[in-house]
C-alpha cells in the first residue's frame, strides 16, 4: 500500500532481499478499496520514491534524448570507421 507516508520502501527491501529469486509485483495498493489498485510502474514508484514528479521525470527524459540526438546528427560515416578502428 502506497498512500500515507510509508512510500512503499518495504518494496525496496524485499526486492534487494530476493536478488537470486526475484519477486514480481505486478500492481499496489494506494488507498483502502480494490479500486485502488494500479499497475505497477517501476519508473514512476522509484521517482516519487525520491521527490521527483511525473513533469520533472518527463522533462529530464527529453533532455536526455535532445543531447543523445544531438551527437547522433553529428554523426557521419567517417566518425563510424574511426570509433571501430
Amino acid at each position: 500500500k502506497l498512500d500515507g507516508t510509508a512510500k512503499g520502501g518495504v518494496l525496496v527491501a524485499i526486492t534487494a532481499d530476493r536478488k537470486d529469486r526475484p519477486l514480481p509485483i505486478y500492481f499496489v495498493g494506494v488507498g483502502e478499496q480494490i479500486d485502488d489498485l494500479q499497475p505497477f510502474n517501476a519508473r514512476a514508484f522509484a521517482s516519487a520514491l525520491v521527490g521527483l514528479d511525473q513533469s520533472e521525470e518527463d522533462a529530464a527524459r527529453e533532455t536526455a534524448r535532445a543531447e543523445a540526438m544531438k551527437h547522433v546528427k553529428d554523426f557521419n560515416l567517417e566518425d563510424a570507421i574511426n570509433e571501430s578502428a
